[in-house]
């Protein structure tokens, strides 16, 4: 038997590591980068991913929307933004 066929195969969590864990190949270059990303009237909180902000509207309900940080070089939060502090 070889190596390769002893593998198991990937979970989820080993995935999670790979995306938390990025290679340099894998982050924008400054150039490709958008400018700024201004939110007001949001939550934001961090999960295992990633950061999101959450907007909530009497309409549509709760939605999440995931920001693309790595792609940001500044974002600004208007006084309608919160963000949970962490526990330790």
């Amino acid at each position: 038997m070889t190596a390769s066929t002893n593998r198991r195969p990937p979970s989820p969590t080993d995935a999670r590591r790979k995306l938390a864990a990025p290679t340099v190949a894998m982050l924008p270059r400054i150039a490709d980068s958008l400018s700024f990303l201004y939110l007001d009237l949001v939550r934001i909180h961090q999960d295992d991913t990633g950061v999101c902000a959450e907007i909530t509207s009497p309409r549509r309900g709760t939605e999440t929307l995931y920001l693309p940080t790595a792609a940001l070089a500044c974002v600004l939060l208007g006084p309608g933004t919160s963000s949970p502090r962490r526990r330790r």
